[in-house]
């Protein structure tokens, strides 16, 4: 730009009119009494090879004629304008600025030092502290700051700023008041970058009231919201609905709201955490805040309820992957529910959920909500309430709790029988049976997926006759019948593949590879273990994705693989303790008598393959199982 560049700063201006005014006095033309100064502009940039900055567009959107006027006039001139809006021009093209990068979950010493977002904070925190040293701990407690401050590079200055009177340890403790801990910025910004608030403040007073209704009711959701939930959330059953889909587009055009699709191509919304912070204080003073939470409440309880059938369905996996995305909407959902209402929505809620905490390995989360919501004064006999006994069962055998889990199962088979519901009767029985098998009692295991198993053909329903098959063929198999157990499961195993059954495919595979194990056929057994491994990764079962590598490690121990059997079984042990799960004594006796197999047949083999499986990211650690010694 032969002509020079030009900086024109805009952000103090309000009125559209007065930018040819500030582009003329940039310029440093001569002022000219008989034109108007836009042409005086236009005139002297014509020949002119230039490029000029446009600072704060946003507040003077208005003035997008000025900016065409010079372009179509003025062929040689270039014009980087900055602003939260689009100018929706022709020329224009968007460049749009992300929040800087902040490293990933356990992200190596290289990986943190070399992130934009902590190279930021450390500039500006050695300016002001150039003896700050930069040990791990220390590193990671920056990562933590700058992830929870979404990336946003003013909100890291302002971070560091403070670490003359905070170590980084000290601020992360802070940052649930993040709005009041970054203030005190440098004197020669403008007033507006000198405190976080101040900066959002700017933005926010430049929506129309519609739109300021909007952005503070959207502070209810957590982690993200639809369209659809926006819609039946924010119109709070008003006779003249909110405008949500006009005001969240003009949200998002402004970057207060943030737009992305979802792995099933759905659009989502969300507001960064910083921004979320600062809604959140505008719905409190607003007095919406308790409305706002019981049409969320409401709306989250519907959607568990809706997905709750189709969690054993042909979309089992779009379901799941649905309340995944919602996951922290259910939890605010459940929270308030729990508290407010009276009329059990929340067990509702925790009914329709507890397979879902099941699949997904949230056995602690789970556990906790059907506690406390089950120790609330108990209501009516209802569906609700012997689904949630039986979710507590499951939840409590998944951690290895077998009394807690027997207890439960009793109470949701008591429930049942008050309501006269065969089908659960015979549900809570199938439970009790798989507690009688983790107490080594195999008669009374048999008799109740026997009786479960008659009233389950009565009634014509093929997934619980699949179930009962394949228990019956568990029973089969310890007491060392393995041509019958493998019948069975093979039964069991073509109902839930004509159902499209996910999960109860993947568990017949495992069943069946189990037998083809028994029955040295190793190569069988490994198979049937890869095949299911890739259903229970497609539902994120983490639970399931644990127990195919300890197979397949007791597995690897009965071939000699003593390197291979450690890596699985550490992972597998891993995957476990992040869950917070636990084997049932059973299972965990078999497991502890093939680790001491391995360790006396090659203890440092199998003590290094340990250490490294412990230590393998879950992507790594499935990849084991198709691979070989």
């Amino acid at each position: 730009f032969p002509d020079g560049v030009y900086f024109v700063p805009l952000a103090a201006l309000r009125d559209p009119a007065l930018v040819p005014e500030a582009l003329h006095k940039t310029l440093g033309l001569a002022e000219a009494t008989d034109k108007p100064l836009l042409t005086v502009v236009v005139d002297a940039l014509r020949t002119r090879q230039v490029l000029i900055v446009l600072d704060n567009f946003e507040q003077v959107i208005e003035a997008q004629a000025v900016v065409t006027r010079i372009l179509s006039a003025c062929p040689t001139v270039k014009l980087i304008v900055t602003s939260r809006i689009p100018l929706r021009l022709r020329a224009e093209r968007e460049w749009p600025v992300a929040p800087l990068t902040v490293p990933r979950p356990r992200a190596t010493t290289q990986e943190l030092q070399a992130a934009p977002a902590i190279q930021l904070f450390l500039e500006r925190a050695r300016a002001v502290k150039p003896n700050l040293a930069l040990t791990d701990v220390i590193l990671k407690a920056v990562a933590e700051i700058c992830a929870r401050l979404d990336g946003l590079p003013l909100a890291i200055e302002l971070a560091a700023a403070r670490i003359r009177l905070l170590t980084p340890q000290a601020m992360l403790s802070r940052l649930n008041e993040r709005l009041k801990l970054l203030s005190a910025g440098p004197r020669d910004l403008p007033l507006r970058q000198q405190t976080l608030r101040a900066a959002i403040d700017w933005s926010y007073d430049l929506l129309e009231p519609p739109q300021r209704t909007v952005f503070r009711r959207l502070a209810v959701f957590v982690g993200g919201f639809t369209l659809e939930a926006a819609e039946q959330v924010l119109s709070l059953g008003a006779t003249s609905p909110l405008p949500v889909f006009d005001n969240l587009d003009v949200l998002v055009n402004e970057s207060l709201v943030q737009q992305r699709e979802d792995e099933q191509g759905q659009s989502r919304f969300s507001l960064l955490q910083t921004i979320r912070e600062y809604a959140l204080e505008r719905l409190d003073e607003s007095g919406e805040a308790d409305l706002l939470a019981r049409q969320h409440g409401r709306y989250y309880v519907q959607l568990a309820e809706t997905a709750e059938p189709e969690l054993t369905g042909l979309e089992q996996s779009l379901w799941l992957g649905r309340l995944e995305v919602d996951h922290d909407n259910l939890n605010a959902a459940l929270d308030w529910t729990a508290a407010r209402d009276p009329a059990g929505l929340g067990l509702r809620a925790a009914a329709a959920l507890w397979r879902f905490w099941y699949v997904r390995g949230f056995f602690i989360e789970g556990r906790r909500w059907l506690g406390r919501l089950l120790a609330q004064p108990p209501p009516t006999a209802s569906r609700s309430l012997a689904l949630a006994w039986r979710g507590a069962g499951v939840l409590a055998d998944s951690q290895g709790d077998v009394a807690g889990a027997e207890a439960a199962f009793q109470q949701s088979l008591a429930v049942f029988r008050a309501l006269n519901d065969l089908s659960g009767m015979a549900r809570a029985g199938n439970s009790l049976g798989i507690i009688a098998l983790r107490t080594g009692d195999r008669a009374r295991a048999r008799g109740y997926f026997q009786d479960s198993l008659t009233i389950f053909r009565n009634l014509n329903d093929q997934r619980a006759i699949a179930h009962s098959l394949n228990q019956l063929g568990t029973v089969a198999g310890q007491d060392g019948d393995y041509v019958g157990a493998r019948r069975l499961y093979e039964q069991s195993l073509s109902l839930f593949r004509a159902l499209g059954d996910e999960w109860g495919t993947g568990l017949g595979l495992i069943n069946l590879g189990e037998v083809a194990a028994q029955q040295s056929d190793s190569q069988a057994a490994q198979r049937y273990y890869a095949e299911s491994l890739g259903l229970f990764q497609a539902l994120g079962d983490r639970w399931f994705m644990a127990r195919v590598m300890d197979y397949c490690g007791i597995l690897a121990v009965s071939l000699g693989q003593a390197r291979r059997a450690g890596r699985l079984l550490g992972a597998a042990q891993a995957i476990r303790g992040e869950l917070g799960a636990a084997l049932n004594p059973n299972d965990q006796s078999r497991l502890d008598l093939s680790l001491q197999q391995a360790r006396a047949a090659d203890a440092a083999a199998f003590n290094a393959g340990w250490e490294e499986g412990g230590q393998m990211t879950l992507e790594r650690a499935t990849a084991l199982v198709d691979q070989h010694e």
